[in-house]
């Protein structure tokens, strides 16, 4: 399953509990798992069921409301789950783990994720993966997400920041998957970018990160402006 979108779906009680995307010993790449939801089961998002290989998708704003185990992801005693070259952010769920959460105490996520990004508290990932730190500047730059544009900005930290070593069987992902998403050329920098859409550079964006993500009335943050595309990148 490649280039789909799997967007504002409802997992209901005394329905399936496995989400809008349930894979068993599959592959899904450059796909959008954005806004669904659930009340009952383990996510809204994907669920592995017998391993499978997430590679290159955006599983973002999924809601897993009282009852969910996870508002992104969710695997369950599958020691063949791999999730590379992802972005994990902005999923919700009231009693349980934001963006992942597993059945299997025992396998250790640092074996699952590879070269993702998170913007929630997450534990034992190995290095290759990525936690935003806001007050650093990092973000993970969508040009929309109100308006359901996931595509990313100059200032994203996503860019150039996958991998084309990993699940690939010695070839290269360009070789494998010549565009991504929105159908534009899968590696058009240094190399390939995390996330479901590939950022051009040759096009004009402007950006800006904030240093504060949340915060209380009079307290002071700093909105950083970037702007990219064509002649190179400016901060200012």
């Amino acid at each position: 399953m490649d280039h789909c979108q799997v967007l504002n779906n409802t997992v209901t009680s005394g329905k399936s509990t496995y989400g809008a995307l349930c894979l068993g010993d599959g592959l899904v790449e450059d796909c959008l798992i954005a806004h669904n939801t659930c009340d009952a089961g383990f996510t809204p998002g994907v669920y592995f069921s017998a391993g499978g290989l997430l590679r290159n998708c955006t599983i973002t704003q999924n809601d897993a409301g009282n009852l969910g185990a996870a508002g992104g992801l969710y695997w369950n005693n599958q020691d063949n789950a791999r999730i590379v070259n992802c972005i994990v952010v902005g999923n919700a769920v009231v009693n349980g783990k934001r963006d992942w959460d597993s059945g299997n105490q025992t396998k250790s996520p640092a074996n699952v994720f590879h070269n993702c990004v998170f913007d929630g508290a997450v534990t034992g990932l190995n290095d290759t993966n990525h936690l935003l730190d806001p007050s650093a500047g990092e973000t993970v730059g969508f040009v929309d997400s109100d308006n359901g544009d996931y595509s990313l900005t100059s200032g994203s930290w996503c860019i150039d920041k996958g991998t084309e070593a990993t699940e690939l069987g010695g070839k290269t992902l360009a070789e494998l998957l010549p565009v991504d998403i929105a159908g534009n050329d899968r590696v058009m920098g240094a190399t390939v970018d995390i996330g479901a859409f590939e950022y051009d550079p040759s096009k004009m964006s402007c950006d800006f990160a904030a240093n504060v993500r949340e915060g209380f009335p009079g307290q002071q943050f700093t909105l950083s402006a970037i702007v990219g595309g064509g002649v190179g990148d400016r901060t200012y």
